[in-house]
């Protein structure tokens, strides 16, 4: 059985667990991170030294940095061929995700929920949500001629950036703008591991 370190309210935790329900994998959770704490034993950096969250163990390999780990889990036991353009295509979008769109996302989270409010800046907020809305609009073209980031089928790009749409959606006005990306989100909400997962409440994250 798989083994994953970290706490459910984490957007890069929740990326591997919609993975694991997706493909169907049975496994134990350990809830470290956040106000659970653990992440900084001695134990837990043996297993990844960064002390960060999230982290698995499948046999005797530990995978962490959550990207990682998702695409570990798709290309062993998903049924993506490896060697395809399709999963290049993905590939590139995971990246893409997590270069262009997370550090925006992030730092927008952080100012309109993380942050107490006294430590709050709307000028900043406002600067993260344009940036992330500049990052959003290279997806909406993508999905403009493809169902899915991934391709043809979901995927690993698809859970990349799917797992942060719910909380773009409550902090901005992002999907009304941009049809394409909405309907992608539509199609994400019907699937049983993305309402399970990522449409789960937050409130322990904030300020």
């Amino acid at each position: 059985m798989i083994k994953l370190w970290g706490r459910t309210s984490s957007v890069n935790v929740q990326k591997v667990i919609w993975s694991l329900l997706e493909l169907n994998l049975d496994y134990e959770q350990i809830v470290v991170g956040g106000i659970y704490g653990g992440n900084d034993s001695i134990e837990y950096l043996q297993l990844n030294p960064t002390g960060k969250i999230p982290t698995i163990q499948d046999n005797k390999l530990n995978v962490w940095e959550s990207h990682t780990i998702v695409r570990y889990l798709w290309s062993k036991y998903g049924e993506i061929d490896l060697e395809s353009q399709e999963w290049y295509v993905g590939d590139q979008w995971m990246d893409f995700t997590n270069v262009n769109v997370m550090p925006h996302f992030i730092q927008l989270f952080w100012q309109e929920v993380r942050l107490p409010s006294d430590q709050k800046d709307p000028v900043k907020a406002s600067v993260y949500k344009t940036e992330l809305e500049k990052a959003l609009l290279l997806v909406e073209r993508r999905l403009q001629n493809n169902q899915w980031l991934n391709g043809k089928s979901f995927g690993p790009a698809d859970i990349a950036l799917g797992s942060i749409m719910e909380r773009t959606a409550d902090l901005t006005d992002i999907l009304v703008k941009f049809e394409c990306l909405c309907e992608w989100v539509s199609l994400l909400r019907s699937r049983r591991p993305y309402v399970e997962i990522i449409m789960s409440d937050y409130e322990e994250l904030r300020g």
